[in-house]
């Protein structure tokens, strides 16, 4: 995604054409969802926490596979390309985002989802990355103060979540080696223990719920520039609900395209190539998603 942006933003502009990616599973709940809380929350976010979760409706993950090919290579690919991503940042962001107060810790340990029973840790997702470059978008554009963000992936309990840490970080080493990464790619149904290799049916992928909690963190009834570094007064948690992942998917590109077709709607002035939320901020998509299996809803604040 941000090679796609060195390389052809300024193609695009002058152009006049607009080139979103990330408009599915799992950008539009991760960056759409920070923006929703943003535009919620009455004041300055200093920082937000975005977890996600797939939510089981049994005890189980049923018979079969839970994810295709297709998300399996993705998964692969996101390891494997970590390498090349400073090169290409050095290149894209020249210029570093401000050093803000109160600093955002990341939780390396295991802990609570706020709000859920679930189970989390860090998730170096791509999705992060997406995030913080809208917040780049908004700082640069619009001047106001970049939120500081943290990605966490959430299991139902501590058995899964150190399945699924150990899988990652074996995965992760593998990655690293053509002989192995081919092994990844051919086999994934060996490598994952049965959660990919074939489609997954119906049932198995309507048994499962798609949760993105954002748990942002700032103060009320205040705007405040990136210089601002009191201690925040006030909490806010979102939530962002769907039903299985590949409509839901679907259901996110086909609202994105129909809203950038549509010549009423407020997209930025000119072309690029944009995240979810820089592009779609003022638009009608996330009423449009409501519409359609994608819920977003607050779900508390307080001081």
């Amino acid at each position: 995604m941000e090679r796609m942006q060195l390389l052809y933003n300024e193609e695009a502009s002058e152009k006049g054409v607009y080139v979103v990616p990330a408009c599915g599973l799992d950008s539009i709940p991760a960056d759409m969802g920070v923006d929703f809380t943003r535009r919620t929350f009455k004041g300055t976010l200093n920082s937000v926490e975005v977890y996600q979760e797939v939510v089981s409706d049994t005890d189980g993950y049923g018979t079969g596979s839970v994810m295709n090919s297709g998300t399996w290579e993705s998964l692969i690919y996101i390891m494997t390309d970590y390498s090349e991503l400073k090169k290409i940042r050095t290149k894209l962001f020249p210029a570093r985002l401000p050093d803000l107060e109160p600093k955002l810790s990341y939780r390396r340990l295991p802990h609570r989802i706020p709000m859920s029973k679930g189970l989390t840790g860090p998730y170096p997702s791509g999705e992060g990355t997406v995030i913080r470059r809208s917040q780049r978008y908004f700082y640069e554009n619009s001047h106001s103060r970049p939120i500081q963000v943290r990605t966490y992936i959430g299991t139902e309990g501590y058995f899964f979540y150190f399945f699924a840490f150990l899988g990652f970080w074996v995965n992760a080493i593998l990655s690293k080696f053509k002989f192995t990464l081919n092994m990844l790619l051919k086999y994934p149904k060996l490598f994952s223990l049965g959660f990919s290799g074939s489609e997954p049916l119906e049932k198995n992928r309507q048994m499962f719920q798609i949760v993105t909690m954002v748990y942002g963190r700032g103060w009320k009834d205040k705007e405040v520039d990136e210089t601002y570094g009191q201690k925040e007064d006030s909490w806010i948690v979102a939530k962002v609900t769907g039903r299985d992942g590949y409509e839901i998917t679907g259901i996110c590109v086909a609202a994105s395209a129909l809203v950038l077709l549509d010549g009423g709607q407020r997209l930025p002035k000119k072309g690029g190539v944009y995240t979810t939320a820089a592009v779609f901020t003022d638009t009608d998509l996330v009423q449009m998603l409501q519409r359609h299996e994608l819920k977003f809803d607050i779900c508390g604040q307080g001081t």
